[in-house]
This record gives C-alpha cells, sequence and structure tokens, in this order.
C-alpha cells in the first residue's frame, strides 16, 4: 500500500499545474470566448470556445475534441499583454476550420472566407 501512495503522489507532483483562466476577444460582428488552461511557464490549452454571432445573436460551441492549441503564450495578464499570443484552430461539425490568431490584444477570427478584427483582453 506504501508504494501505491508513493507512485500516486510521484504522479501527481510530476504534471504540470495549470491555471484556468477565461480570454474573451470582441469585434464589431462577432465575440470569441474561450476557456483556457495555462501552466506557471505561460504555455496554454484551449479546452472550450465559443462564436456569438452579434447579428443572430447565435453562438456555436466548441469542446476539446474540436479545437486545436497549435499556440498559446499567457505571460502577461496585466496591462502590458504584448508578450501573450494564440494560434487555435477550431473546427465545426461541417469540417470547416475557423482560425483564431492574436497578438497582445490584436486578434484575427478567419471565419466564413472572411477575416474579422478582434480585441482580446487577457486579463487574469
Amino acid at each position: 500500500m506504501k508504494y501505491i501512495l508513493a507512485i500516486a503522489s510521484l504522479l501527481l507532483l510530476s504534471t504540470p499545474v495549470f491555471a484556468t483562466s477565461d480570454l474573451m476577444c470582441t469585434g464589431e460582428e462577432y465575440d470569441v470566448y474561450m476557456g483556457v488552461g495555462v501552466d506557471r511557464h505561460g504555455n496554454g490549452d484551449v479546452g472550450f470556445a465559443s462564436i456569438k454571432d452579434k447579428n443572430t445573436d447565435k453562438t456555436t460551441e466548441f469542446y476539446s475534441e474540436r479545437i486545436k492549441t497549435i499556440d498559446l503564450k499567457w505571460l502577461d495578464g496585466e496591462e502590458d499583454f504584448s508578450k501573450n499570443s494564440m494560434d487555435v484552430e477550431l473546427t465545426q461539425q461541417s469540417g470547416e476550420t475557423i482560425k483564431v490568431t492574436a497578438k497582445g490584444r490584436n486578434g484575427k477570427l478567419n471565419f466564413k472566407s472572411k477575416s474579422y478584427t478582434i480585441d482580446c483582453d487577457w486579463e487574469m
């Protein structure tokens, strides 16, 4: 029994610790919301995302199996967001890929063959 507890403790201590945060990016046509897990080094992974169409008030949700986090760095949660960046792909049920990118506050949503400007608020 001692060995099982020791192994379980070792496994728990060896896994990276993630803090969860909400990332909201707003635009004129669409809002993008993401549930993000970030480790102590600022590397992140998106576990949930939604896109709200402001014209129709329709929200499309994406869960982990339809989300590919290519890159996500969340190094600063205060006022200077310039070190933060993301490159995330969301796949719709139809197979269409939606791309969300940002460097600091300046984001882009590539959706329905168009590119939309979004403002990302990296406050923790």
